[in-house]
């Protein structure tokens, strides 16, 4: 599942999506080569900072709700959205990965009648009908969007609890409560995206996305902007290099890459690899080739180290939009604002106070 949906993503493109080059197989082993984004996370980013400006915080949200809503658009609910899988690019803006827990319907027609019933995300930011066993749809993600955007302002999210069984309660029977961090405007903001019963939350229903991208929160913002990534990011990570892994967390980086343990090679049988037939891929319009033979460069048949690329051979058709992809508002026409010599917008946010520093 997590392959097929990356592959759809690499067909189109999207700022704010990750995108995968290839994938690949072994007789053992399963590869996927994806975009690597030198910024780091946005986990690593909170442990940092503890808490975003007003600012920050709603273009972060604007990016990563474009990224929702052309998720949903494709049929695909993610489910793991989280600070630690929205990266950093170099220049400042988001980008969504790991769909290692999503979910691709076949068809993104009707978005709301698909529902599922898997238990699966992160503790701090599952909606309440999953905590419930009840059937789920793509609102799941809108309140995480909603946890995600209450931790940028106060530093936590809003029912954490150390003890899991006390914080699912919480987040199924609890009021939302809101410190004097939040303005009035991102109060209604996040109540909205997190009412509890999932068909009154915001972004969801027919018109969901141009109720959500039309709320108050994001006055004076234009989209179209927004998607070309012209809105120039207030925080932009400092880069040594190609290679720079300051802005990774420390753990991270003094683990030993290796490739995950084979514990018996037997249980690999023939109807095992008819499973992954047509897993591998080769992305068209990715920039870059490498070699994917192994071994001693002097063998005379070099048959047995290539890693086969056998069985169907999807392909990237290419599609590069000039145009906010599937927007029903007209970006252009919506909160026009100015912009300065270098292409950036200079839309003045609706909020201009500083956020108190959230104590402990």
């Amino acid at each position: 599942m997590e392959r097929d949906i990356l592959t759809t993503l690499a067909q189109i493109r999207h700022p704010f999506l990750i995108r995968l080059h290839h994938a690949f197989q072994s007789a053992d082993q399963l590869f996927l080569v994806l975009d690597y984004h030198r910024g780091g996370d946005m986990a690593t980013q909170l442990a940092k900072f503890h808490t975003f400006s007003p600012e920050r915080c709603r273009l972060y949200a604007a990016e990563i709700l474009l990224g929702l809503q052309e998720l949903h658009s494709l049929g695909i609910l993610y489910r793991d959205l989280k600070p630690e899988n929205i990266l950093l690019a170099a220049d400042g803006h988001i980008v969504l990965t790991d769909f290692g827990l999503s979910r691709q319907f076949p068809s993104a027609e009707n978005m709301d009648d698909k529902r599922t019933r898997t238990f699966c995300g992160t503790a701090e930011y599952l909606a309440p009908e999953i905590l419930r066993s009840e059937p789920y749809t793509y609102a799941v993600d809108f309140w995480s969007l909603g946890t995600i955007l209450y931790e940028m302002v106060e530093g936590t999210p809003p029912f954490y609890e150390t003890a899991h069984a006390e914080m699912y309660r919480r987040i199924m029977e609890d009021d939302l409560e809101f410190t004097p961090a939040f303005d009035p405007i991102t109060r209604d903001f996040i109540k909205g995206l997190l009412r509890k019963p999932s068909s009154q939350r915001l972004g969801t229903g027919p018109n969901g996305p141009t109720l959500i991208r039309s709320h108050p929160y994001f006055a004076g913002l234009d989209w179209s902007d927004v998607y070309h990534k012209r809105i120039r990011p207030e925080y932009v990570p400092q880069l040594r290099s190609e290679t720079d892994l300051s802005n990774f967390d420390r753990d991270f980086l003094v683990m030993t890459p290796r490739l995950s343990p084979v514990s018996n090679p037997d249980i690999y049988s023939d109807a095992v690899q008819e499973v992954f037939q047509g897993y591998s891929y080769i992305n068209d319009s990715s920039n870059f080739t490498y070699s994917l033979i192994s071994g001693d460069d002097n063998d005379e048949d070099d048959d047995d180290d290539i890693i086969r690329l056998d069985g169907d051979r999807r392909r990237s058709v290419g599609i590069y939009s000039d145009d906010y992809s599937g927007s029903d508002i007209r970006p252009d026409d919506f909160h026009p604002g100015s912009r300065d010599d270098e292409g950036f917008s200079t839309v003045t946010p609706p909020h201009h106070h500083p956020y108190p520093q959230t104590l402990f």
